[in-house]
């Protein structure tokens, strides 16, 4: 009875990138920081880290498949 109610094996397929594209964040314009003006003064400008791609000034585009 031995090998009777055996499961087939499920063969996992990894694929490994040698690199990932990049392109130049649109949000910061490779700046890392956006500047944000405050409506109530006009001298009062603050800066803060960049949320889309995190201070980096790049971000991973999109991998299209070939076909």
């Amino acid at each position: 009875m031995a090998g009777k109610n055996k499961k087939p094996e499920t063969e996992i397929i990894v694929k490994v990138l040698n690199h990932v594209p990049f392109q130049l964040c649109p949000k910061c314009n490779r700046s890392g920081s956006i500047i944000e003006y405050h409506p109530d003064s006009t001298f009062y400008i603050d800066y803060k880290v960049c949320d889309l791609c995190n201070g980096a000034m790049i971000i991973p585009m999109a991998v299209i498949p070939n076909k």
